[in-house]
């Protein structure tokens, strides 16, 4: 590179801060004065080519080829390590993470021989691409070809080492399957108690009730995570029927959990919302509004699963939300125009009500039959008035 050559065969251009821009093999070159200096001597410079054949497709094609050949490298280097220990079967079966290892090996040759097949081939025809662009591919394609020689000693010992493994495998199978029919029981016995605990009673209220979904998420959390190492056990140990009934009793927990949470959720929207409406000014009172909301309340309560629906929790939910809109008629009643002292006076008898309670804490559905002859002892009172 000659410094000197800035405007030979290049394009020049002046900037409008006083900056220069020229191409210079195939690099874009700016130079620049610095902060008080008089001089040019800032430089800095874009490699146009490089940055065009970092957007190349056969260029992102070779990276994502080495990736490829390298993790199968490191998977088949993995596979055949662990197939060796079978050589020292007293080994093996004093050692159950050596075990462990080998039939790991095993079930992964299995299930992956007809993909890691098709992606050797894949890769081949990639290097072909390859070349035919001029991209150098010899180093890769030696590696493809010892790692495809690997891959199919690997297929070849995997039978030979399955039967010599079998006895072993036998005998840790049978232990297997014992750990895995006592975590089905104890799944089960944490399903019975889940459901005969506090969750499931309206009483419990949201706070408790929320604290112990979050406790039960967590427990359930742990179980899960336990059932997924006995699950790839018995994937790798060929025992998958063992797994139906925790698999179903796990099933069918998830589904207690979301159904019990969902009721409430619900109760929570329902008592937030009544908490609004019964501190609304008694003069701004929309009953229509309340009356709508309750009603859509009511449809939701009964989406809920059908599962809940002779428990406690939802019993509770249900008579909350029904009472409340049998109210609402009543409260729309009582903010006639007609209403006298008296007429509240013969309320509060009633009802057995202290001068200090709201008319919502009064239970109006409780005293309905009261409240309809107080309201038509009200109505009477207007239609005889003079």
């Amino acid at each position: 590179m000659r410094p000197r050559v800035w405007l030979a065969h290049t394009l020049a251009a002046a900037l409008p801060a006083g900056a220069l821009a020229t191409l210079l093999e195939g690099k874009l070159v700016l130079v620049n004065a610095s902060s008080g200096s008089p001089k040019l001597d800032c430089a800095c410079s874009l490699d146009l080519l490089a940055l065009a054949a970092s957007y190349s497709f056969t260029t992102k094609m070779k990276v994502d080829a080495v990736t490829l050949l390298e993790n199968l490298e490191a998977w088949v280097d993995k596979q055949a390590i662990s197939l060796d220990l079978a050589q020292n079967l007293e080994k093996l079966a004093q050692s159950f993470d050596s075990l462990l290892k080998t039939m790991d090996s095993l079930y992964q040759v299995k299930v992956k021989k007809s993909d890691n097949d098709l992606l050797i081939e894949q890769m081949k025809e990639t290097l072909r691409v390859l070349a035919a662009d001029k991209i150098p591919t010899g180093k890769l394609e030696k590696r493809l070809e010892d790692v495809a020689n690997k891959w199919d000693e690997v297929k070849k010992l995997q039978p030979q080492v399955k039967s010599t493994v079998e006895p072993i495998q036998a005998t840790q199978a049978d232990r297997i399957r014992k750990d895995i029919d006592a975590f089905t029981t104890r799944v089960v016995q944490y399903k019975k108690a889940f459901r005969s605990n506090s969750l499931y009673k309206f009483a419990t209220g949201c706070e408790a009730a929320y604290s112990q979904l979050n406790t039960a998420a967590t427990e359930l959390a742990k179980l899960r995570k336990e059932c997924s190492q006995c699950a790839e056990l018995a994937s790798i140990f060929e025992l998958t029927d063992a797994m139906g009934p925790v698999t179903a009793a796990f099933k069918e927990l998830h589904e207690d959990l979301v159904a019990v949470k969902g009721v409430w959720d619900c109760i929570m929207l329902c008592e937030t919302q009544f908490q609004s409406w019964r501190q609304t000014l008694w003069c701004n009172i929309s009953t229509s509004d309340m009356e709508e909301g309750a009603k859509q309340f009511v449809k939701e309560v009964k989406l809920l699963p059908k599962t809940v629906r002779d428990e406690d929790v939802f019993k509770g939910l249900d008579s909350m939300v029904k009472n409340f809109l049998v109210s609402v008629p009543l409260v729309a009643d009582l903010r006639s125009p007609a209403m006298r002292d008296r007429h509240w006076q013969q309320l509060m008898e009633a009802t057995k009500a202290r001068p200090t309670q709201t008319i919502y804490s009064l239970q109006l559905h409780v005293w309905h039959h009261c409240l309809l002859c107080v309201i038509l002892l009200c109505n009477l009172g207007t239609i005889a008035a003079p």
